[in-house]
């Protein structure tokens, strides 16, 4: 039963963004020294493996966190937002307004809640988070048709907080870590609040470059994990009854291979390019059929005129030889109705999903070569079944049992179990809360 009101204790949820659960449940196995993290094992209710969403990205992710439901319902199908013309390169989902939901924060506010949120995605003009200093833009358009502005606006909330925290950032940072911590501390000092969200990123930063498992990767995961044991620290001073909710957004697999399936588009007339281009062309709108939108381990396919069935028997006749040659490495092409049951890309010009291998990713490029090798790196975004691709959870605090291991759950029980424990409900998230009490 969810508590009452007098008892609520604080929630501190912290998202280590790309953390595979197996770093932690088997840490000693890489020679991690995480004892933070580690001791969840023992000391809380944990699961070896959260089945993400469709696709496995940072905010589709992140927004089923704090809501309970999959990204065809919320609304954030992805990291950045389809371009078929690639004239606003990295315009993403930063702003709340594109989530169709409630949110966490939404009805903890509503029950008089205090919230606060250091780097969580998608919270830009966040309302019902009091104090925030979300993952900010690079740029805006003040139209569909314009160059992107370059902003020197400040998103936080109230004005002012961010150059405050930064106020309090050590003159130089140890290494592993990074600015989001500091401010996380410095928020939940000064404000104290009941609900609080935290995303590090780091990890996922570096798992991009050297791979999971990456001896830089560890250094980083160590790090963070001092970061984690501070943040605990300070909240405890705050309510020692505090619970911990530790989470990440998806996993990660080694990548090998990016394979550039729009040459292909662009060979077959179904994007049509100037003479002499580069490889990511500025096409204009009226000159492709169907486009590409890369999400890793997944590329979703968008028709311009979803009725022309021409071009969508083109499109699956392309996909289905392509799928035919094992050197672009796809796994399936998903229709878009086994894409939409799957909870993901409710766009409604999307017309397939590719999914690609472990090692393999989809790219950008129009022109040039279809198969590019990676040296190294990683790479997420994969159908969420693949247990590389997994993420974390794991809390502690009063009432919750310790040493529970759940074994496998859905990532969609996560925001239910914290509305829980705040004692608010999340009309949209059908899926019961885990179980973590005693």
């Amino acid at each position: 039963m969810p508590l009452q009101a007098a008892q609520r204790p604080h929630v501190l949820m912290i998202s280590i963004d790309g953390m595979r659960p197996d770093y932690v449940t088997a840490g000693d196995a890489h020679h991690l020294h995480i004892p933070t993290l580690r001791a969840f094992l023992k000391d809380g209710t944990y699961a070896e493996g959260v089945k993400g969403v469709v696709p496995t990205l940072t905010y589709p992710s992140h927004t089923t966190l704090v809501t309970g439901v999959s990204p065809s319902v919320h609304g954030i199908y992805a990291n950045a937002k389809f371009d078929p013309t690639q004239n606003h390169k990295n315009d993403s989902y930063w702003y709340t307004n594109d989530i169709k939901v409630q949110t966490l924060w939404e009805a903890a506010s509503a029950a008089g809640l205090s919230t606060a949120n250091v780097g969580w995605p998608v919270t830009v003009g966040a309302k019902g988070l009091e104090e925030s200093l979300p993952a900010v833009p690079p740029y805006e358009r003040t139209s569909a048709d314009d160059e992107p502005n370059f902003l020197h606006q400040s998103y936080d909330h109230p004005s002012g907080l961010r150059k405050l925290a930064d106020a309090a950032l050590p003159r130089v940072m140890p290494p592993g870590y990074e600015k989001r911590f500091y401010w996380g501390l410095y928020v939940m000092q000064r404000y104290k609040p009941d609900f609080m969200l935290v995303h590090l990123a780091l990890l996922d930063h570096t798992e991009h470059m050297t791979g999971p498992f990456s001896e830089r990767s560890d250094r980083v995961l160590e790090a963070i994990d001092s970061e984690v044991a501070q943040l605990i620290q300070a909240e405890h001073a705050i309510d020692p009854d505090s619970i911990i909710v530790i989470v990440s957004d998806h996993g990660f697999s080694p990548l090998h291979k990016r394979v550039n399936l729009g040459v292909l588009f662009a060979q077959d007339r179904l994007i049509d390019l100037a003479p002499r281009t580069s490889a990511h062309h500025r096409v204009e709108d009226s000159s492709w059929k169907a486009q590409l939108w890369p999400t890793g381990g997944t590329t979703a396919v968008l028709l311009h005129d979803p009725s022309d069935a021409v071009a969508r028997a083109k499109v699956k006749a392309l996909l289905e030889k392509a799928a035919s040659n094992p050197e672009y490495g796809i796994e399936k092409i998903l229709s878009r109705d086994e894409a939409i049951q799957r909870g993901g890309f409710a766009d409604p010009r999307m017309a397939f999903v590719v999914a690609w291998k472990l090692g393999y990713s989809g790219g950008g490029a129009l022109t040039g070569p279809v198969i590019v090798p990676v040296a190294r790196g990683g790479a997420h975004g994969y159908l969420a079944e693949h247990p590389e691709l997994h993420s974390s959870f794991f809390m502690e605090g009063k009432g919750v049992a310790k040493g529970r291991n759940l074994g496998k759950i859905d990532m969609r029980q996560i925001a239910p179990t914290v509305a829980e424990i705040l004692g608010v409900h999340l009309p949209q998230a059908k899926l019961p809360p885990v179980h973590y009490q005693p």
